[in-house]
């Protein structure tokens, strides 16, 4: 287990561009192509510590993950996996950034993998929400309770979905800090659930 884990986060760390929240659904099928199964719980959890704690999310995710499989061990091998890839890519990146950075097909890959960055994000975010009974749920996962509307046979639980347009509202109108935002939907949680 603990080789498998160093091997998955080895390779995540080469392939995970766009920060650790683009690592989630690499992560899930990481994990299942390696016979590791996860629950829904456990991935939520995990993702949701790794967003809150301080330092990169995607080493936070592999510590949440390794943790989670293998304890302490677990902890080790994985982070130290996740975080290899980057201090090799960096080392090179630098030996060879005066030569590439000014490389038109350099700038043309970076311009392709910004927009594929975005789609994977997004697909996490909806991933997330569809796993977690936030969004599209089918009938028989839903918490039943007056809080939740039902649209073309799917659940939508309407105290997370305010709190998610709440949070982008004022990420995008102001500049409250989104750790602020993570601790308000603690809270809000703690509250109405």
């Amino acid at each position: 287990m603990l080789f498998k884990l160093f091997f998955i986060f080895f390779k995540l760390g080469f392939f995970s561009f766009g920060g650790g929240y683009t690592m989630i659904p690499l992560i899930e099928q990481e994990l299942q192509n390696n016979g590791i199964q996860i629950t829904a719980e456990i991935l939520s959890s995990v993702v949701a510590i790794a967003g809150i704690c301080p330092g990169p999310v995607g080493v936070n995710l592999a510590i949440g993950f390794g943790y989670s499989l293998a304890g302490i061990l677990g902890v080790l091998f994985a982070a130290l996996g996740v975080t290899l890839p980057s201090l090799i890519v960096v080392v090179l990146v630098v030996a060879i950034f005066d030569k590439i950075y000014h490389s038109q097909n350099f700038k043309a890959a970076l311009a392709g993998l910004k927009p594929a960055v975005v789609g994977i994000t997004l697909y996490a975010a909806i991933k997330f929400g569809i796993k977690n009974n936030i969004i599209f749920v089918s009938g028989e996962n839903i918490v039943k309770s007056n809080w939740n509307f039902e649209f073309l046979k799917y659940f939508f639980n309407v105290p997370s979905i305010l709190i998610i347009v709440v949070s982008y509202v004022i990420l995008k109108r102001t500049k409250v800090h989104p750790i602020a935002l993570v601790l308000v939907g603690g809270v809000a949680g703690t509250i109405i659930f």
